[in-house]
């Protein structure tokens, strides 16, 4: 697939993912494992994204969609530019679905804080001759992007190992 190696949602959707392991899926181009299109919204609880490839998003592709999250794991994704983990575009959201807000699971012991979604193990990985943009766990292109309720970890790049945010992007 040239977009979305195992899944690809269509522009406008409403759909939601449990209990799944998402493994060893490839794009040529965009989303690895997920492709989220425009307008799209959508829910995973308890998913898995490991051993996904792509040039942009090796694990996730959100283009200007909205992904809500909880105790999900993506790892050891492989992005050939960048977005190991995941690529968002312009007025896209990774939030948390946890009936926790981020600031307050900052108290809470390790096992309450399993709710969030764990980014670890991705990577960027140029082919000889070219240059990656970064951003092993995630890669950031636009304004008006939102994220809450992960952690990154073990991520690696040249530029940004955990998060590369493209100069003109804002968001929280």
């Amino acid at each position: 697939a040239e977009w979305g190696g195992a899944v690809y949602v269509d522009e406008g959707s409403i759909s939601k993912i449990e209990d799944t392991t998402v493994s060893d899926n490839r794009a040529t181009d965009r989303g690895g494992g997920l492709f989220i299109d425009e307008g799209s919204r959508f829910e995973m609880n308890r998913v898995v994204f490991s051993r996904n490839t792509a040039r942009l998003g090796g694990a996730l592709y959100l283009d200007k969609a909205v992904l809500r999250h909880s105790a999900s794991t993506i790892a050891d994704n492989v992005a050939l530019s960048g977005g190991g983990g995941f690529y968002m575009t312009t007025n896209s959201e990774f939030v948390s679905s946890s009936p926790f807000q981020p600031s307050e699971k900052r108290g809470l012991a390790k096992d309450e804080q399993e709710d969030f979604t764990k980014v670890s193990g991705n990577a960027v990985r140029a082919p000889e001759g070219e240059v990656a943009i970064g951003g092993a766990g995630f890669y950031i292109n636009g304004r008006g992007f939102k994220l809450s309720g992960i952690r990154v970890v073990d991520s690696s790049s040249d530029r940004g190992g955990a998060v590369f945010i493209e100069k003109s992007s804002q968001g929280t």
